[in-house]
């Protein structure tokens, strides 16, 4: 079909997931005999700067009535939301499939932390007595809890570098076995500023709760 192109996006801009080319709606085979009570389409709407999401539902919301004055044996009843493109696409962080991932996440992480405070413990046990000779030397209760600290944060520390190597690897393997082409192009498995902060975050937390 003869087609006019009127805009070129940049490289790898496929949105929403692996699209091509975009047609004009009126050009949509079938439009004309589809029913009203079919609903294929989701809009996606450039929010001018500084106008809030509030704004936004209120006149989709008064759409919808007027869809259903209009229409009130398909429309009857029926709600537009306007949600934010990041929670359309990737959830969000309260969906009950995160707060399971989470949760597991948290129980591991307080397993280890469980099995590491009982080797401490045990290391203890046999240091009773440098614990008794430095405190003879005069160290306080306050400069012993804190060497342990020292010494339980140098453990966290280890152990949050060797993480963070598993994740940089588990990570070159999964983007080297998904299949080019597969994911939308704003996915995008990678470690950054944010993921390194929370393990680093999460890592001194460790130290207090083992």
């Amino acid at each position: 079909v003869p087609t006019t192109v009127i805009g070129v996006t940049r490289a790898r801009f496929r949105f929403p997931a692996l699209t091509d080319v975009w047609l004009p709606l009126s050009g949509m085979p079938g439009l004309t005999t589809e029913r009203q009570a079919t609903r294929l389409l989701n809009a996606v709407v450039r929010v001018p700067d500084g106008r809030p999401l509030a704004g936004v539902g209120t006149l989709v919301a008064d759409e919808a009535t007027r869809f259903a004055r209009q229409y009130p044996s398909t429309n009857a009843g029926l709600t537009f939301t306007a949600v934010p493109i990041n929670d359309r696409f990737n959830g969000r962080l309260t969906d009950p499939v995160w707060l399971a991932f989470t949760g597991v996440a948290i129980i591991v992480l307080l397993i280890a932390c469980a099995n590491a405070a009982n080797l401490l413990l045990i290391r203890a046990g046999r240091r009773g007595h440098e614990m008794a000779v430095r405190a003879s030397l005069g160290a306080s209760r306050a400069r012993i809890v804190r060497q342990l600290l020292v010494e339980s944060a140098a453990l966290a520390g280890l152990g949050g570098a060797a993480g963070a190597a598993v994740s940089f690897a588990a990570l070159r393997v999964v983007n080297g076995i998904i299949p080019d082409n597969t994911l939308p192009y704003w996915i995008a498995y990678r470690m950054d500023g944010r993921a390194l902060a929370i393990l680093c975050a999460t890592t001194m937390a460790t130290v207090f709760v083992f």
